[in-house]
């Protein structure tokens, strides 16, 4: 009897070891598959950060093609200057301000010189002509005008760089033998005239005059000598705006070449229109190969 109530015992013994046993393995299958919700939980949080972390480098790298510290910096300041309603009507939204503001840097010039020297011409940036010559000392060049009548018919532009010396005679200042660059050129009421343009306000008889010859005959020499001066910018506002609006009367004609050649042995203007008639080419249709 004993015996029988012993082997029962160890019996019940054995069966709530192994009930421990299964409730611990169940305890432990569930804490594992909790950890593991979890641990994929911030593995995938890490990622999400990570990625966006390179994003964000990504965005922040200074490179060639962008600094995105100073864009956002300058981006900044132009919504400052439009809040302001201080700016040239112009100067309308604030990507125009923008483009203004990094053209300011290329030149080396301030905002505010930018702002008020600076003007868009169908869409192009343009400077006026009162900014040229800080564009031109910028970029290491002095330059002078000589030539000048009473009458304001004629200006001749000397542009040079290297060393210059002050000439007592002239009150100017003049190019020394040590200059690495000399460009000159001039230009005249006859070739305003000539050019189909020379009856504009700035072209009339007064001081006026003086300043719009200067402005023309230092754009002869910086778009064909020194465009780089001018980082990107189209060109001297006064000249660009009269030429888009003096464009718009030009009846384009076809020109022969007989009579160019003949004009252009006769010393013919630059800019002149040689009155041809002119008679469109048909268009030939692209033909499909068979």
């Amino acid at each position: 009897m004993s015996n029988d109530k012993d082997a029962e015992n160890a019996t019940q013994v054995k069966k709530s070891d192994e009930e421990n046993i299964k409730s611990k393995k169940v305890a432990t299958k569930e804490a594992t598959e909790v950890m593991t919700k979890n641990d994929k939980r911030e593995i995938n949080k890490r990622a999400i950060d990570s990625k966006q972390q390179k994003q964000d480098l990504v965005a922040m790298q200074k490179t060639n093609a962008l600094d995105p510290i100073a864009y956002e910096q300058l981006k900044t300041v132009s919504l400052d200057y439009i809040d302001s309603k201080a700016l040239p009507s112009s100067l309308d939204n604030v990507n125009k301000v923008l483009r203004v503001l990094q053209a300011a840097q290329s030149l080396g010039v301030t905002y505010e010189d930018a702002l008020s020297g600076m003007y868009y011409v169908n869409g192009q940036l343009n400077i006026y002509g009162k900014l040229t010559p800080t564009v031109l000392r910028n970029a290491g060049y002095t330059w002078d005008f000589t030539d000048e009548d009473d009458n304001f018919t004629s200006c001749t532009v000397k542009i040079w760089k290297g060393e210059s010396k002050f000439d007592p005679e002239s009150e100017k200042m003049i190019p020394t033998e040590n200059v690495t660059e000399f460009y000159k050129d001039t230009f005249t009421l006859a070739n305003a005239k000539s050019s189909g343009y020379g009856g504009g306000v700035g072209f009339k008889d007064g001081k006026n005059r003086q300043r719009k010859l200067r402005y023309e005959a230092l754009s002869l020499i910086i778009h064909t000598r020194l465009p780089h001066v001018l980082n990107g910018v189209a060109g001297i506002a006064e000249v660009s705006e009269r030429y888009q609006e003096e464009m718009k009367d030009v009846n384009y004609k076809r020109v022969d070449k007989k009579n160019v050649m003949d004009r252009m042995n006769d010393d013919a203007v630059e800019g002149e229109v040689i009155d041809q008639d002119f008679k469109p080419s048909p268009v030939n249709p692209v033909q499909e190969e068979k």
